[in-house]
């Protein structure tokens, strides 16, 4: 997930998606909540590139496997993701 933020922030976007489409199955089986963040990125990523119905997959995959973390991180990062579909339905 870190390595997708540096790739995004240096305007590789194709590179970004990338990887984190290959760290999602990854991701899903991590114990770690920060592993997580691999799903709210990509349907993040998904959004910007107007796929909606992969960023809802994504974002709500995210919201799935976070819905017992109750750290301060994973619940300001779920209130993200629930904004964003939100935004994805209008």
């Amino acid at each position: 997930e870190k390595l997708a933020v540096v790739y995004y922030q240096q305007g590789n976007k194709d590179l970004t998606l990338k990887v984190l489409e290959e760290a999602k199955n990854q991701a899903k089986i991590e114990l770690l909540p920060e592993s997580k963040r691999v799903l709210l990125r990509l349907g993040m990523i998904y959004a910007e590139r107007e796929e909606k119905e992969k960023a809802k997959e994504a974002l709500q995959e995210y919201l799935r496997l976070t819905n017992s973390i109750q750290n301060k991180t994973t619940l300001e990062d779920r209130k993200q993701a629930i904004e964003l579909i939100k935004k994805l339905d209008q």
